[in-house]
């Protein structure tokens, strides 16, 4: 156990990592320490969804932390036994093609999410040079009457390069057709909102 200066409470070397145990200290000193590669400690942990209990630190200093641990394995073996009950899954490349399925289904809805979220950000950027081409509508006509146009540009220089860029943006966009008024583009932004919730609800069920 180790204690920085002014620390009241001690922390356990264990909970520094595999580096800082009194072993791999020693080591340290004796110029003899070896880091475990990654891949070997990912081997020993596992991939599972229980804890294990046996050997966590937190449940060996709580009995709160092992009675929920308990409760919380117990649940998670439940939610197994439903899923491969409901599935009709006896063997394990039953399972293995089950979660195909589920992952295939993951990547594609995630590429429609993507893509709807590009719509959104196009559209918005397209309704925001709506509202400053409307906004700035008037001052520019009057700078297209204006007989002096470099003084009424050196009182208006902001709104006209406004203008000017939104126009530009919505000539790309309108590409040869009639581009949609904002009531149209803020439908169409509703829309995709739904069907964005609809596909974000489907990845987290």
């Amino acid at each position: 156990m180790y204690s920085a200066p002014g620390q009241e409470r001690f922390t356990r070397s264990k909970t520094l990592g595999e580096a800082y145990t009194v072993e791999a200290i020693t080591e340290r000193i004796a110029g003899t320490y070896r880091a475990k590669p990654k891949a070997l400690r990912q081997e020993k942990a596992g991939i599972s969804l229980l804890i294990d209990i046996q050997n966590s630190i937190k449940a060996a200093e709580s009995k709160g932390y092992e009675q929920w641990a308990k409760i919380h394995n117990l649940k998670q073996a439940a939610k197994t036994l439903n899923f491969l009950t409901e599935h009709d899954i006896s063997e394990y490349e039953q399972l293995q093609t089950v979660l195909d399925e589920v992952h295939t289904e993951s990547e594609q809805t995630s590429a429609t999410l993507k893509d709807l979220e590009k719509r959104l950000s196009d559209i918005s950027l397209l309704m925001k040079n709506i509202s400053a081409y409307q906004q700035t509508k008037a001052v520019y006509a009057e700078y297209k009457k204006a007989k002096d146009k470099e003084k009424f540009l050196r009182g208006n220089e902001s709104s006209i390069i406004i203008h000017e860029a939104a126009a530009k943006t919505l000539q790309a966009a309108r590409n040869g057709g009639k581009l949609p008024d904002f009531k149209s583009y803020t439908r169409s932004t509703r829309n995709l909102q739904r069907k964005r919730i609809s596909c974000i609800k489907s990845t987290g069920s």
